[in-house]
């Protein structure tokens, strides 16, 4: 799989040399394989690489688990660890937008922060291409024209999105071949959330019985 995304970054110029990459790291499989793997190729581009993470304030303790796991993981491995909270559920409230809304744009927000502050240069998410099908269903659903026919962007500003070459399945498997650990949300079982609705119930079906691609 390195080898793959270590492509994939030099074919989309995704990051140059010198610059700080930030990982945003849940602590989940995909993020979590996306740290190893951008620590594992900051040699081959010479860039260096911390870690971003952000707790939602949305599952309690368990949320500040994983924040835990996180940065002992960063500093077992010598890697910059940047942490930042919200209190999402209470966000949402007042914005008026789900509690998905809320989190994304409390999350990129921190991000740009980041940046401004020069703390990092680019923000790597570990989006896949799993990811990218679902973005693309999502959009259908919510009745996008065909301009809105589009996943995920492999670059937008500063965001970047080295793992969109591999799928989730290779990601699990590159997790077991080195052993690396990782939490489980488990938010992503709740499918009140639209995207784990598309996730876990009708993509799944999709390939099932329409095309297994």
């Amino acid at each position: 799989m390195e080898k793959r995304v270590r492509d994939f970054i030099a074919e989309n110029s995704l990051v140059c040399p010198g610059q700080t990459v930030g990982a945003a790291v849940s602590g989940g499989p995909d993020s979590m394989a996306l740290l190893n793997c951008l620590h594992a190729l900051a040699p081959f581009f010479s860039y260096s690489v911390a870690c971003v993470h952000f707790e939602h304030g949305i599952r309690g303790q368990e949320s500040l688990d994983d924040a835990d796991f996180v940065e002992g993981f960063c500093e077992k491995h010598g890697i910059p660890f940047y942490m930042s909270a919200a209190d999402v559920p209470a966000l949402a409230r007042e914005w008026k937008v789900s509690l998905e809304t809320a989190a994304k744009r409390a999350r990129e927000a921190y991000f740009d922060t980041l940046v401004k502050n020069g703390d990092v240069d680019v923000i790597a998410t570990g989006h896949q291409s799993d990811d990218y099908a679902e973005s693309v269903l999502m959009h259908i659903l919510r009745g996008c024209g065909t301009d809105g026919l589009r996943g995920i962007a492999v670059r937008n500003g500063d965001m970047i999105r080295p793992l969109l070459c591999v799928s989730r399945a290779d990601v699990m498997s590159y997790i077991r071949e080195n052993g690396i650990r990782y939490v489980e949300d488990k938010t992503n079982c709740d499918d009140a959330y639209t995207r784990n609705f598309v996730r876990n119930i009708l993509l799944p079906q999709i390939r099932e019985r329409v095309n297994p691609d």
